[in-house]
């Protein structure tokens, strides 16, 4: 269940921060390379932001807590 909440998570990300997707396959090991080191330093960041605003959201039960975990 996390794994599947974090992948569409990191699917918004990139789709929201305007990296083009492309259907593209990449062949250059070194950039593959680049990508995963940069997609995981990124999705790193939003998880832990997401992650820290609900828990934040479960132990104060607040409207402006609400707010913060829903964007």
């Amino acid at each position: 269940m996390h794994f599947l909440l974090i992948a569409c998570i990191s699917a918004t990300f990139l789709f929201a921060s305007g990296v083009p997707v492309s259907e593209e396959l990449i062949t250059d090991e070194a950039k593959a390379i680049e990508f995963l080191e940069w997609y995981n330093k990124e999705s790193s960041k939003v998880t832990y932001s997401y992650f820290l605003k609900q828990w934040a959201y479960q132990t104060n039960l607040t409207d402006f807590n609400q707010q913060q975990a829903v964007s």
